[in-house]
C-alpha cells in the first residue's frame, strides 16, 4: 500500500490524470464483502492519499450503481423463524419454506431431508462410476481410437512461403525479360509456383537486374534448390540472391 500512497500523491489516478483499468482493479482488491474497504480506518489515516482516492472512486457512477452511495450495509437478511421450520418438518408440502422455494423455481424438499444428505447425494450423482479392469482398458482404447479418427479428419495444413529473389548479370542492356520467361519455362517442380509479375531494376552505371517471386511449399521446395537451378547458366547469369522470405 505504500508504493500505491507514494504514486497517488504524484498523480491523481495510479498511472496519470485519468482513470484507468488499474484504478479499477486497486478498487475491486480493496472493496471487502462488507461494502467497505478492507484495510482498517486506522490504517487509512497513515494513508491520506489512497484514502482520497479510495472515496473518490467509491463516488463514481459505476461503483454507486452496484454498491449504493453508502458504505454500510442496511439490507436485511431474511431467514425462516423457528415456527416455521417446525412447521415444514411436520408438513413440509404446505409449509412457507416450500412456498417460497416454489416461487424462486426450486424443486420442493422433503420433511426427512438433512443439510448433509443432500450434498451427498449430489456428488453421487455427479461423479461417474470409475471403470475398472478390462472395461477400462477398452474405454482407453475407444477414445485413443476416436483422437486418431478426429485427427485424421482434419486437413493437413501445408506450410508455404513467398520468396522475392534477384537476379543478378554481366551485361548492359541484358535481355532480363527473356531470362525471367525462361526462368518460368524451365525452372519448374512439385510445389513451386512462380507469380506473373516481375521487375527490371537499376542498379548503378547501367547497369540492371531481374527480381521475381515464387511461392513455395516449405517441405518439397529448398531455395538453395531452385538458385542452383538458375546459377547453372553461368554465361548469363551472375548471382541470384534473396531479397526477402515471408509466410503465405
Amino acid at each position: 500500500m505504500k508504493v500505491f500512497e507514494t504514486q497517488l500523491g504524484k498523480n491523481q489516478y495510479l498511472v496519470g490524470d485519468h482513470m484507468t483499468v488499474a484504478d479499477i482493479s486497486l478498487l475491486a482488491m480493496l472493496w471487502g464483502n462488507s461494502r467497505s474497504c478492507v484495510i482498517p480506518t486506522a490504517a487509512m489515516k497513515r494513508l491520506p492519499n489512497l484514502a482520497k482516492w479510495m472515496n473518490h472512486m467509491a463516488e463514481q457512477e459505476f461503483h454507486t450503481k452496484v454498491f449504493g452511495k453508502t458504505f454500510a450495509n442496511t439490507g436485511t437478511i431474511k431467514v425462516p423463524a423457528k415456527e416455521e421450520v417446525e412447521t415444514f418438518i411436520v408438513n413440509h408440502k404446505n409449509s412457507d419454506i416450500t412456498k417460497a422455494r416454489a416461487m424462486q423455481g426450486f424443486p420442493a424438499l422433503s420433511g426427512n431431508e438433512t443439510t448433509k444428505a443432500a450434498p451427498v447425494e449430489a456428488k453421487a450423482q455427479s461423479e461417474p462410476k470409475k471403470l475398472t479392469g478390462k472395461a477400462a482398458i477398452q474405454a482407453k482404447q475407444a477414445e485413443e481410437a476416436k483422437a486418431k479418427e478426429v485427427k485424421k479428419a482434419k486437413p493437413a495444413v501445408i506450410a508455404k512461403s513467398l520468396v522475392t529473389f534477384d537476379v543478378k548479370g554481366y551485361e548492359l542492356g541484358q535481355d532480363f525479360e527473356g531470362m525471367a520467361a525462361k526462368i518460368r519455362s524451365e525452372v519448374n517442380m512439385d510445389g513451386l509456383v512462380w507469380m506473373d509479375e516481375h521487375k527490371v531494376l537499376e542498379i548503378a552505371y547501367g547497369m540492371k537486374k531481374l527480381q521475381m517471386q515464387m511461392l513455395i511449399e516449405d517441405e518439397k521446395v529448398m531455395t538453395d534448390d531452385v538458385f542452383e537451378l538458375i546459377e547453372a547458366w553461368e554465361d548469363d547469369v551472375q548471382s541470384v540472391d534473396t531479397v526477402a522470405m515471408a509466410k503465405a
